[in-house]
């Protein structure tokens, strides 16, 4: 039986080189999406994954928080704090806006996070620091930086108000989203 399957195989030469070209590329384009499907997941889950946080805690209905906003009533942050094993709890904001440079126009994810406890903190600074509490700071991702050509100590202005760059962070930018922290106080005056 084998010695027939290889006689029909190898009997047109062409045919068969034509068909293993087929399925050669066939198999190097699917490893390609799934090496590109791989990066991309890495690059959306990084912040879940780099945040400090073991579980986020989102508002029924809500399964991610990269596209789909989740507002929790007050109060959720103690009550979370008070059961037992729970060592920190921490709320952080975050909202999409697009930041305007000259006539770029780029959208971003503003994070907002409790400068106290560093949940929701920039995890890998190319440069500089992370914001203080009482400045109008921010740390910018530094590809996000570079495009727009925002150096350290630049102010850049989001939503009507000027915020000073003090830091530059690494591996916080996506293919859709570059990632902006500044505190959670902050953001929510900007929110107002």
């Amino acid at each position: 039986m084998f010695r027939i399957a290889a006689k029909n195989l190898f009997h047109e030469k062409t045919r068969f080189l034509i068909s293993v070209s087929g399925i050669t590329f066939a198999l190097i384009l699917i490893l390609m999406l799934e090496g590109f499907s791989g990066g991309l997941y890495a690059q959306l889950s990084a912040f879940d994954r780099n945040s400090g946080a073991d579980i986020f805690i989102l508002q029924k209905g809500v399964d991610n928080s990269l596209f789909v906003g989740s507002v929790l009533p007050a109060g959720v942050e103690k009550k979370v704090k008070s059961i037992k094993g729970v060592k920190k709890s921490s709320g952080i904001l975050y909202i999409p806006v697009v930041l305007v440079k000259g006539k770029n126009k780029t959208p971003i994810q503003i994070v907002g996070y409790q400068l106290k406890d560093g949940l929701g903190a920039p995890w890998l600074l190319a440069s500089g620091r992370r914001p203080k509490a009482g400045r109008q700071e921010l740390v910018l991702d530094l590809a996000l930086a570079q495009r727009n050509k925002v150096n350290l100590n630049d102010r850049i202005k989001i939503l009507g108000k000027r915020f000073k760059v003090v830091g530059l962070s690494r591996e916080t930018s996506s293919w859709m989203l570059p990632l902006v922290f500044m505190s959670r106080r902050n953001l929510a005056k900007l929110m107002a």
